[in-house]
């Protein structure tokens, strides 16, 4: 395999993978309800960043639901 081919081969392996996930069904999902069980606040040890500040860790289940009937769910 030569220098020049890396390129061509790249560019094949990327249009490759493009087409797959453009030809991939999308499904519709969405979160219906979420439940926070506990928070810590402040995390990291009281870390704040720079031109951020300090997290809040959230710790909880997210429920969701999927239309069963459609295809692109299977």
């Amino acid at each position: 395999m030569t220098p020049a081919t890396l390129p061509r081969r790249a560019a094949t392996a990327l249009a490759c993978i493009a087409g797959t996930f453009l030809a991939i069904a999308t499904a519709e999902a969405r979160i219906t309800r979420i439940e926070i069980t506990s928070t810590e606040s402040p995390t990291f040890g009281g870390y704040s960043w720079p031109e951020v500040g300090q997290y809040e860790k959230l710790v909880g289940k997210a429920y969701g639901e999927v239309n069963p009937h459609d295809p692109a769910t299977r």
